[in-house]
């Protein structure tokens, strides 16, 4: 029999707790509390596979920011880490595709850009201001659940933030969502993180008893993507890329069948 495999994509902006953008980013000094409860909560999952799972394989994304924010010396023996950047348009999913995994876990996740989930709301970077896939507010959670799907892999976990969590279960009612965050303003309310960490294990339980072929999104027959920058020159710059056309003074709009032009789209152009 061959040994299951499971993914964890991890991000810090939805760990419990995080509030600043100080906090996420590496050499200034409130990040080292964010980065240590991010190696926590991904080793939680992997402490809840192995407990229910024992002989699987894991594979471990680092999703944030230089992609090197986690510690190989924390994870497990069955656990792989992919660090770093590769240049494929699955970023956030890097080797989802190479390992085609049997489910996938999300830590860290959080609100996205256009909402008001996180002080830290955002969809892959801070140059735009709204994605939005078929005129609904796309999220990271949403972009790398499609990247799954296309590969045939069901999502069965996330924790992040309240958010980020309902929007999870609005795009697969089956998932297992854990939220330890909750935003106000500028501010953010978490749960303890020695709770979150227990919140997390016994979501992960949950989720690997889940029935993972209702784990997977409605796939539309046409994706149409719409990015606003806040900068109006970016818009131009990415109507350049084929296909793509100016919808607006800071937009640009294209559609595809394939989700994988998308993501190439995605790869020149967010």
């Amino acid at each position: 029999m061959n040994k299951m495999k499971y993914f964890i994509s991890a991000d810090i902006e939805g760990t419990c707790g995080a509030t600043a953008w100080t906090e996420t980013e590496y050499g200034d000094k409130p990040y080292d509390y964010l980065q240590s409860q991010m190696i926590r909560e991904v080793s939680a999952v992997c402490e809840a596979i192995n407990a229910k799972r024992a002989e699987s394989e894991i594979i471990v994304r680092d999703s944030h920011d230089s992609a090197r924010n986690l510690d190989p010396m924390s994870l497990p023996q069955n656990a792989k880490i992919i660090r770093g950047w590769s240049g494929d348009p699955y970023k956030m999913m890097t080797g989802v595709d190479i390992f085609r995994p049997d489910g996938v876990f999300y830590t860290g996740y959080h609100a996205p850009a256009g909402t008001s989930g996180n002080p830290l709301a955002h969809t892959m970077n801070t140059r735009n201001f709204i994605v939005k896939l078929n005129g609904d507010i796309m999220s990271e959670f949403m972009l790398n659940t499609y990247t799954a799907a296309y590969f045939g892999v069901p999502v069965l976990f996330i924790s992040g933030d309240e958010t980020i969590c309902s929007l999870a279960k609005k795009l697969v009612p089956a998932i297992t969502a854990v939220p330890l965050n909750k935003g106000l303003g500028n501010a953010s309310i978490s749960v303890n993180p020695k709770t979150a960490l227990e919140m997390i294990k016994n979501g992960v339980a949950s989720a690997l008893e889940a029935d993972y072929g209702r784990c997977f999104p409605n796939i539309p027959d046409k994706f149409t993507v719409e990015t606003t920058y806040r900068e109006h020159y970016r818009a131009l710059n990415a109507s350049y890329f084929p296909g793509a056309i100016k919808s607006g003074e800071y937009s640009v709009e294209y559609s595809a069948h394939d989700y994988l032009d998308v993501l190439r789209f995605f790869l020149f152009t967010l």
